[in-house]
């Protein structure tokens, strides 16, 4: 659970135009953040400045990012240490509901409390060592398959096609002679082929 939590707040991209922006910073404040802030563009450098200090002098480790959707600016808002939460204000609001409309605030006001609320229940994922295997299974030998288990063919390889021979749908409708990929896939040191297997899920 998050415990110290910072609020920011973006007034760009018609969010400012489209609602009480005060109105959202008062409903931010019942929640107690150690630091709200509002700006017309945290994806900017500046704005990214305002969110990296305010999380190192506050030790925060709780975001409340509204602005513009969690598919946008992905890389962007990533900040080491801190639960990250992005209520869509711009796509989810400021784009698609009537501007200087009560209901749009009260909308906007209530993600801000949905955000908070998920700020109860997060955890920051603990690290974990996992063992990985560099094998690589390619299912099908058509020519999507063909071609990833010649490209993967240095690697222990095994590329799986129900045919007697490679080349799929297109072996039959332009090219007899397309199974050869399958042999030179299975050719590598770390590679082999299995025809007429079929995948199941038991």
């Amino acid at each position: 659970m998050a415990t110290k939590i910072g609020c920011f707040i973006c007034t760009g991209c018609q969010i400012g135009q489209s609602v009480d922006i005060d109105a959202l910073t008062t409903v931010a404040g019942e929640y107690n953040p150690l630091v709200c802030e509002t700006s017309e563009a945290f994806c900017q450098e500046g704005g990214l400045k305002v969110i990296e200090e305010a999380i190192t002098a506050n030790e925060l480790d709780g975001v409340v990012l509204a602005a513009c959707s969690v598919r946008d600016q992905v890389q962007t808002f990533q900040f080491n240490g801190a639960i990250i939460d992005r209520v869509n204000l711009r796509e989810g609001m400021a784009w698609t509901h009537k501007h200087g409309d009560e209901d749009t605030t009260m909308l906007a006001e209530d993600m801000i409390r949905m955000s908070f609320g998920k700020m109860q229940f997060c955890d920051l994922p603990a690290a974990e060592t996992v063992e990985v295997h560099n094998r690589v299974m390619v299912i099908g030998g058509g020519v999507a398959g063909m071609s990833a288990a010649l490209q993967a063919a240095s690697r222990p390889t095994s590329a799986t096609t129900r045919s007697p021979i490679g080349g799929g749908e297109f072996v039959r409708l332009a090219a007899p002679s397309t199974g050869r990929p399958l042999q030179k896939a299975a050719a590598g040191p770390n590679a082999r082929a299995r025809r007429l297997l079929s995948i199941c899920r038991r």
